[in-house]
């Protein structure tokens, strides 16, 4: 088997990223824009040992699970990889991978995975980077070039009309633009240089305006921030911060990581990789105490402010990494929140975690493999139960909520 290399295979499942499988003369074939039950015509891109990657020719036999896609720049643009397939059965599909990863890295049985949470699946991304090299877009699968967008399907509707009234992109790279959901405000944090023309146009679509000059931002137009309203909470978001990209799923979310808490008045908690202090507040009205820990300076003074303006006093915030932390405080808690980046948690993290003493830990992950091997790492504690969450939409991520109790 080589590169080039044309044949005919049946697809019997899907991978962990959304890509068929098929099987056949001792290879296994991982075939993108494939769904179970196909019958197609593949031609070999990539060739490892008995794995190879492979694209569609035609399609001999589709599955009735199949949609037409609606966004004409599906094909090329890496940003969805299920968008063919029936938003249902996407569903299923990321609860049943949930699971399945569950069982084969934590040894966890299936039935811990609940019935997976979702809101709305297009037009819901609130924040989008888009790359610039005379034309707009975004990056092509497994390349750099730039595939030329005019409207993304699962972006707010407002960023696109604001990316299409930039004429002149000569001396841009990149450009992020970030829509609140609830509020009129509209952030664009340009890396480069906007026309003069632009940026007068522009100011009448957006709130703030941010360029990037030597790896630093300045404000050259509006307000210094937006602002985001999830529940009875409004945050105030900083260019470089972070927050959760699907504003009605993140409420859904935190919604969970509140009943999970089980909270009441005596209850310290402690908020591990806090970002702009989002979830800590917004469980805040419950408990005697919050602690959220936090590396991104941005992130924290978003968090401060955020505290502030919704008159939260039973807070307080480190800005530091959290493996530096931990195991100084002086702070004792018996409920416990994580929410790490994708590669999950560390090990002396992990080992504070295990010997803290807290009843209750509610681990947040946008990755169900890292999670998965956390859960085995936490051995003091017993997984109650495992949320999903579709906060990414037509794409093959998928964010879980963890329940653990101290064994």
């Amino acid at each position: 088997m080589k590169t080039g290399d044309v044949l005919t295979v049946d697809i019997i499942s899907l991978d962990h990223f959304g890509r068929g499988i098929a099987k056949k003369d001792n290879f296994i074939f991982f075939v993108s824009n494939a769904l179970p039950l196909e019958i197609v015509d593949i031609k070999v891109v990539k060739v490892k040992k008995n794995i190879i990657e492979a694209e569609v020719c035609k399609y001999l036999k589709k599955s009735s699970d199949r949609v037409v896609v609606s966004c004409p720049f599906y094909e090329e643009c890496g940003g969805c990889d299920l968008l063919h397939l029936n938003y249902n059965k996407q569903l299923d599909y990321k609860q049943n991978k949930v699971k399945e990863i569950m069982r084969k890295f934590a040894n966890l049985d299936g039935d811990k995975v609940k019935d997976i949470k979702h809101a709305n699946n297009c037009h819901y991304r609130n924040k989008v980077i888009f790359k610039v090299d005379d034309k707009i877009g975004f990056y092509k699968k497994k390349s750099n070039d730039i595939v030329e967008v005019k409207e993304c399907y699962i972006s707010d509707e407002r960023i696109n009309k604001v990316i299409s009234l930039i004429r002149d992109t000569s001396n841009i790279k990149e450009i992020m633009v970030r829509a609140s959901k609830y509020t009129n405000d509209l952030m664009m944090v340009v890396d480069g240089v906007l026309s003069r023309e632009d940026l007068n146009f522009l100011k009448e679509y957006v709130t703030s305006i941010y360029v990037k000059e030597n790896n630093k931002l300045r404000n050259i137009y509006g307000h210094d921030a937006c602002y985001e309203k999830l529940g009875n909470y409004v945050y105030k978001i900083l260019p470089d911060a972070f927050f959760q990209v699907n504003t009605d799923c993140a409420k859904l979310m935190y919604d969970q990581v509140k009943e999970y808490l089980s909270l009441d008045i005596n209850d310290v908690v402690l908020d591990l990789y806090c970002g702009t202090g989002s979830i800590g507040i917004y469980i805040s009205d419950v408990p005697k105490k919050v602690l959220g820990i936090e590396v991104n300076r941005d992130a924290i003074t978003s968090a401060l402010e955020n505290a502030k303006i919704n008159e939260v006093s039973n807070i307080d915030f480190i800005c530091d990494k959290v493996e530096n932390v931990v195991n100084k405080l002086d702070y004792i808690p018996n409920k416990i929140v994580v929410d790490p980046p994708r590669s999950g948690l560390d090990g002396k993290t992990v080992s504070y975690l295990n010997d803290s003493g807290a009843d209750i830990i509610v681990y947040v992950s946008c990755d169900p493999v890292t999670l998965a091997r956390d859960l085995k790492l936490l051995d003091n504690y017993e997984v109650i139960e495992i949320t999903p969450f579709d906060m990414f939409s037509n794409t093959y991520h998928v964010e879980c909520v963890c329940l653990l109790n101290l064994r």
